[in-house]
């Protein structure tokens, strides 16, 4: 799953798409991956694929 946000944030082989990356990104944080949690951690200081929020980034 990280690996599929991965290839939507960069666009790579797949029309990017940040909404669906973070989407992603958070389904893979659930089942413990730790890089999709640093991953999604990016997005909400970010705001890249949902609002920019710095307390759940570092939560």
């Amino acid at each position: 799953m990280n690996n599929l946000a991965i290839f939507y944030e960069n666009g790579e082989g797949i029309e990017k798409n940040l909404e669906k990356a973070f989407h992603w990104y958070q389904k893979a944080a659930e089942n413990g991956n730790e890089n999709a949690m640093n991953n999604l951690a990016i997005c909400y200081e970010s705001g890249e694929g949902i609002e920019k929020d710095l307390k759940k980034a570092f939560y």
